[in-house]
């Protein structure tokens, strides 16, 4: 949009006729000419061998196109990612080696030109990480469509990276079922399995004298229970000092006490560095979920929660409902596991020694382990089927 306002700007000085000046302005904003500048470039890079494409016009999953990298680096592939231009301004990509991975970023005015290019039909494997395209309204309302049947008629077939079970039916994607591309970033009876959560080099630190808990995600209720938060909050304040919480998302708390305010601090959306930086420096991870919240049930039944992925990634030590834990292979010996009492699990987690932490992590480890080999010889699979 930048681009096109200087543009605009020089032929306003440029073009002395007024409505003809404002007939080219408005055909120029039109477009987004850095995207088009993009697709040029993608569609003129030479063709190699074994070569994959990873794909997300949606504005977000930057962690989960990012936690594929190293998967697919380790099998041999070459990598080409088409990526929204604002996700990847938000350098998901920060802690990988991306030598020899080449980025093109992507606007809605591209995608149709994009997918029906003749280079698209070049590459061996195509990946799209969601086939749900995520549309905002002029009044702010966010809604989403399928972007299958275009693939289709360009006669490719790319893998599905499915966040929800239900879009099957919705975008009639029984076929891509039928035909195991359709991947699952957690464990259901329908899909592929496979949970890419690998980040890049991760700095493994001790316990913090003052024990701080951190949140990932957008605030808001459907997605995590901030009051439960609150409530407990307001117990520990009385009780301890030595504690902190870290919330990193969009929004705010509502009806935040002031007398927990000391212990809280709202970062809004980062970065994925900044983001990064901070999930290193934490404890443990607080995915907020309420087994009371019907929203949190497809959690488990036809989706999963963003926040396991960072946990893996991340090893950190995830204080957990005990409806949920056991989905993501969290137990009393990699996770602390509560029933209603957010409480009483944060304040375990805030009087346990390094001891006791470090042989948490530990079990947490060999957890993630096991679940990215297990995603890596699912991939395998489905690669060489």
């Amino acid at each position: 949009m930048h681009t096109q306002k200087i543009i605009s700007n020089i032929i306003g000085l440029l073009i002395p006729f007024p409505e003809t000046r404002r007939k080219i302005k408005r055909a120029i904003m039109k477009y987004d000419i850095y995207a088009i500048t993009q697709f040029l470039f993608f569609i003129s890079s030479r063709t190699r061998p074994n070569n994959i494409c990873l794909i997300e016009f949606n504005n977000c999953h930057g962690e989960v196109i990012s936690g594929f990298i190293p998967y697919l680096q380790n099998k041999g592939y070459n990598i080409d990612i088409v990526i929204n231009k604002t996700v990847h301004e938000e350098k998901p990509f920060c802690r990988h080696n991306m030598r020899g991975i080449r980025i093109y970023k992507s606007s809605p005015t591209t995608i149709r030109a994009i997918i029906n290019s003749k280079h698209m039909k070049k590459y061996k494997h195509i990946f799209l990480m969601s086939s749900a395209y995520y549309k905002t309204k002029p009044n702010k309302h966010q809604d989403y469509c399928t972007l299958l049947p275009y693939f289709k008629r360009a006669q490719l077939k790319p893998y599905i990276i499915e966040h929800d079970l239900k879009d099957i039916a919705i975008f009639s994607e029984e076929n891509e079922l039928k035909e195991n591309r359709i991947i699952t970033l957690g464990k259901f009876d329908k899909g592929i399995f496979i949970n890419p959560h690998d980040f890049g080099k991760v700095r493994v630190l001790p316990k913090n004298k003052i024990t701080t808990f951190i949140i990932v995600g957008k605030v808001e209720a459907k997605r995590k229970n901030f009051n439960t938060l609150i409530n407990a909050l307001e117990i520990l304040a009385n009780k301890h000092k030595h504690f902190r919480v870290i919330a990193i998302g969009n929004g705010q708390i509502e009806h935040l006490p002031e007398n927990i305010r000391p212990y809280i601090t709202i970062t809004g959306r980062l970065k994925f560095p900044e983001m990064f930086n901070y999930m290193e420096q934490a404890d443990f991870f607080l995915p907020l979920l309420d087994p009371d919240v019907k929203e949190h049930e497809r959690y488990i039944t036809t989706g999963v929660t963003g926040s396991a992925q960072l946990i893996y990634g991340f090893k950190k030590i995830p204080v957990i409902d005990q409806k949920f834990a056991g989905f993501y292979r969290f137990n009393d010996l990699n996770a602390i596991i509560y029933d209603r009492d957010l409480a009483s699990a944060m304040e375990q987690a805030i009087e346990m020694t390094e001891t006791e932490y470090d042989k948490k992590r530990a079990k947490l480890t060999e957890t993630a382990t096991i679940i990215k080999q297990e995603s890596i010889d699912n991939l395998k699979r489905i690669l060489n089927g």
